[in-house]
């Protein structure tokens, strides 16, 4: 099947096409696609843990959520919230962050490597 226009016609049409094509592909100044994806913004969590409890603390919260991890410990360690790569010494240490990575992730104690938090962020 052949579709014939009149000219206008066809000259509106590829404008129109054209200018979709444009908005669909949009770009910073330096030609590479904007790949930037909005979190919505959580509620934020406290997350209460005990070091000496035996059993780790499980979490999980949704992408975005500000976190505020307080671990106490009768003996000092540091703990080190794997994925995110902080770490705090002592016997009472609070984390302050924001989800902003999915996936699950432990804070356990580098010297005893007890995993004293199973963190899940879901995206």
């Amino acid at each position: 099947m052949i579709i014939t226009m009149k000219p206008r016609r066809a000259l509106v049409a590829t404008a129109l096409l054209g200018s979709l094509g444009l908005t669909a592909c949009g770009s910073d100044s330096e030609g590479a696609a904007d790949t930037t994806v909005a979190v919505p913004a959580a509620d934020p969590v406290t997350i209460e843990v005990d070091a000496d409890s035996g059993t780790p603390v499980e979490q999980t919260v949704p992408l975005g959520t500000p976190l505020t991890i307080h671990v106490v410990s009768a003996e000092s360690h540091v703990f080190h919230l794997h994925g995110y790569d902080i770490e705090q010494e002592g016997t009472d240490v609070t984390f302050t962050l924001t989800a902003t990575e999915a996936g699950e992730f432990e804070l356990e104690t580098h010297d005893t490597e007890v995993v004293v938090l199973n963190l899940t962020v879901e995206g």
